[in-house]
């Protein structure tokens, strides 16, 4: 426990998470069912979960105290180790048969409840507290915590036949959190769908822009088409006009021809 407060690993990670979870995230489908086996088995003593909690943390405590910062220990509690389930029920008994009854959650036909009665039980637990050993100390304030988180004066236990209870006796924490990350995540969507409209209307944009573009390219591919078909028309013109002439005045050519052979032969 001293470990994980000098990283500052609040009981959110290692008691919420599992609790939250129940154990769902660090065991696998044969040991989630042999644990919650015996927790049924003993439902009249509802505080062996809260056992069961500080036993993890207890059996994987080589693999913790190896951990060099709150990095290393958060995914720790958020994925599955190995663990063998006779030996971490074993350690689950034994450490419910030697946490004191003070730091235990009571029971009873009225539910459940954090022990703090008065100011007189407090007063015995600090005098109990001087006498008390490291073991016991350190299960008092593994339980304290626990018990805080899934404790509630509201809850029947066990649960009662035909229904369950309505429950509001969630960590305002938690419940704080969950609206703030739902928050959050509805703004993360709502800009997702936002950046997804803008891209489709750039998409859009640069699609009309290629449809313009290439109307265009054709636009010009029929003008160059219009004016080399007038420029050969023109030319055709021109050599037909020509042709018409000649055939017209064909003496006349003739006559210019042999007078300018003529003047050629006088010259020479």
């Amino acid at each position: 426990m001293s470990h994980l407060v000098a990283l500052n690993v609040s009981s959110q990670v290692y008691a919420w998470s599992l609790l939250r979870s129940v154990f769902t995230e660090v065991l696998n489908k044969a040991e989630w069912l042999r644990l919650w086996d015996h927790m049924f088995t003993n439902a009249h003593d509802p505080s062996l979960l809260l056992c069961a909690v500080a036993a993890y943390s207890i059996y994987n405590r080589n693999a913790l105290i190896a951990s060099k910062d709150k990095k290393e220990v958060e995914p720790f509690y958020r994925r599955q180790n190995a663990i063998n389930m006779g030996d971490f029920i074993l350690l689950v008994c034994e450490l419910r048969r030697k946490t004191p009854a003070s730091v235990l959650p009571k029971t009873g036909s009225n539910g459940i409840g954090i022990n703090d009665d008065s100011n007189t039980s407090k007063g015995k637990g600090k005098k109990a507290g001087k006498n008390q050993t490291k073991e016991g100390r350190d299960a008092e304030e593994g339980g304290n915590v626990l018990s805080s988180v899934l404790s509630t004066p509201s809850t029947p236990w066990p649960l009662p036949r035909g229904m369950y209870p309505v429950f509001h006796g969630y960590p305002k924490f938690v419940v704080d959190f969950q609206i703030a990350e739902r928050s959050r995540l509805a703004a993360e969507e709502e800009e997702v769908r936002r950046k997804r409209r803008l891209l489709e209307a750039l998409s859009e944009r640069a699609r009309g822009l290629a449809n313009e573009e290439e109307a265009w390219q054709k636009q010009q591919e029929s003008l160059i088409q219009a004016e080399e078909t007038r420029r050969r028309t023109a030319e055709d013109g021109e050599v037909s006009e020509r042709s018409a002439k000649h055939r017209a005045h064909p003496s006349s050519t003739g006559g210019t021809n042999l007078l300018n052979y003529f003047c050629f032969a006088l010259r020479s």
